[in-house]
């Protein structure tokens, strides 16, 4: 363990972020000094983000690029991305033989992925039969690549220049999207705002755009524990900070996540209310003494130093889930060596993030702003995913998966056109789109892009099926 760098006691590592809080203190009673932070009644009034101004060049150059490029259908874009990626050859776990085999394959990928019947997708394909729709499904859902074919689809995006202009791709957001289901679905549940069934799936999105990482979930619960397996198991990018909601947060995990090597960045309700967790090193000013809480290192925070690193070892090296530990370590494990020590870190990291929330506006924006973008994205799988689950595809939880997989792999199969699209377009007339435009045109649009109607996928036209080369 020390190979990580870490100390072998609790106290050694949180001395480490004594003076990074002492700096800050000092510049949140600078900033309350000169009226930028409020304080009233013992709790913090913070102003709200004023909006960025519109640009109007910025509406001029999206409907520039995007009048460029056209209205598209569905089914070319499958086809064109499956040309230059070959996720069809993941899905399938080898090369497809006829294009006959790709209209099945394409019409499956549908169904599971919009939750179509397959009989609803042979009414729109000529010459296809639902048996052999529904049988390709069960393939698909037995050979369970939707992450690799979606990873793939995701790398090809970001390979274009065009990408570094949206972020730096080592920031994400992690959120949660409901999806539509029966009631009778073992993991179905009320969904507060419709009061419908749903199921969750989870998805972490690069700063970037691409979806890097799915999963289903229950609604309404802690999702803390599955915003650090998806940032732990993506293999896309080296993803170094990633944006929750207060369902994404605990103090465990946050303490978690640091010693897997990325910070989590809370968006956290009832932000007034937040108490400031410091050790007793660390100066504050008289006027924060009633924001503070003094934290000491206890005689269980001490003995679970130790135990919390092998967890977290036990999470590098794959041999727990993460989604599993944290939630075994929620309030309910009060009292043990290990949630004690791990909350204890979670305190004073939480408090050092809410610290650089305060009197950084930009830093705030910019989580703002990573969330947003997920927020997007769920409005294009909204778009793609026009039915509800069944019970007919998703009683058992690989069913579930692969639903959820293949929604994802669709909205990256959009994106990853549209942003290849855009890249021909800029580079065709170098200078004609400003890159400070540019950064604002995002890949999500979804009214230039036909998702329903008849279907024909342009396979022979593309000279398709062929064996794409290994990105």
């Amino acid at each position: 363990m020390r190979n990580n760098g870490w100390p072998t006691t609790i106290e050694a590592y949180l001395r480490r972020f004594q003076e990074p809080l002492a700096l800050r203190m000092e510049m949140l009673g600078e900033a309350i000094a000169d009226g930028e932070i409020g304080i009233a009644n013992d709790r913090f009034q913070v102003p709200r983000l004023s909006a960025a101004p519109k640009d109007p060049a910025v509406d001029e150059t999206r409907s520039a690029l995007f009048g460029q490029i056209g209205d598209v259908q569905l089914p070319a874009v499958m086809v064109s991305v499956d040309c230059s990626t070959g996720f069809s050859s993941v899905l399938l776990g080898r090369a497809p033989t006829r294009p006959a085999e790709l209209e099945v394959l394409y019409a499956a990928l549908l169904a599971l992925g919009t939750e179509k019947t397959a009989a609803d997708m042979a009414r729109m394909l000529d010459g296809v039969s639902d048996d052999r729709i529904e049988m390709m499904m069960r393939t698909l859902e037995e050979n369970a690549q939707f992450r690799a074919a979606s990873d793939r689809v995701a790398a090809s995006m970001l390979a274009n220049p065009i990408t570094r202009l949206w972020g730096s791709g080592i920031a994400g957001s992690a959120d949660m999207m409901s999806m539509d289901a029966t009631r009778h679905l073992w993991l179905a549940r009320i969904e507060p705002r419709r009061r419908t069934p749903a199921v969750g799936t989870y998805t972490h999105v690069v700063d970037q755009w691409a979806i890097i990482y799915d999963q289903p979930v229950l609604l309404n619960l802690r999702q803390a524990g599955v915003a650090i397996e998806g940032a732990l198991n993506q293999k896309v990018c080296e993803l170094q900070r990633l944006a929750v909601d207060t369902h994404g947060f605990t103090h465990f995990a946050m303490a978690a996540a640091k010693l897997l090597g990325f910070d989590l960045a809370p968006r956290l309700a009832d932000l007034a209310t937040r108490k400031l967790y410091l050790p007793d090193g660390v100066a504050v000013p008289q006027t924060l003494e009633p924001m503070v809480v003094r934290v000491k290192v206890s005689r269980l925070a001490k003995e679970g130093w130790d135990s919390l690193l092998h967890v977290i070892m036990s999470l590098k090296t794959g041999h727990s889930s993460a989604a599993t530990i944290i939630d075994r370590h929620g309030s309910a494990a009060r009292g043990t060596a290990t949630y004690e020590a791990g909350t204890l870190v979670g305190k004073v990291l939480r408090s050092l993030f809410l610290l650089d929330y305060l009197v950084k506006p930009d830093f705030r924006r910019e989580v703002h702003r990573n969330l947003s973008q997920g927020e997007s994205v769920h409005q294009l799988q909204r778009a793609i995913l026009a039915g509800r689950i069944e019970a007919k595809h998703g009683r058992k939880h690989s069913e579930i998966v692969a639903v959820s997989g293949a929604l994802t792999l669709l909205t990256n199969i959009v994106m990853a056109w549209k942003t290849a699209a855009m890249q021909e377009v800029v580079d065709a007339r170098p200078g004609r789109y400003p890159p400070e435009y540019l950064a604002h045109v995002a890949p999500v649009a979804v009214r230039h892009s036909n998702m329903h109607g008849k279907l024909h996928f342009p396979i022979r036209e593309r000279g398709h099926p062929r064996k794409a080369a290994t990105p």
